[in-house]
């Protein structure tokens, strides 16, 4: 099973400003089912596809894979969950 617990991400756009993109998501997928990511363009589905691939890390947050935090697997279990 997969879950995302309270991920946030912000960019940094100059010296002295940063944009939000992803702002405290949660969301646990079941099992089984197919599942879509909508929105309109800019909103932040491929940053959170991104970082749920490993692609990218979270400033804070969790993606659990069977209950492990992806960040946080060895690289033999990383290879695996990609």
């Amino acid at each position: 099973m997969l879950e995302i617990k309270h991920l946030k991400k912000s960019f940094k756009i100059s010296e002295s400003r940063s944009t939000l993109v992803l702002n405290d998501i949660n969301y646990k997928f079941p099992n089984k089912g197919m599942y879509f990511v909508l929105g309109k363009s800019g909103c932040g589905k491929s940053t959170l596809l991104n970082i749920m691939s490993g692609i990218l890390s979270s400033d804070q947050g969790e993606i659990l894979y069977n209950g492990k935090d992806i960040n946080k697997l060895n690289k033999k279990d990383k290879n695996n969950y990609i």
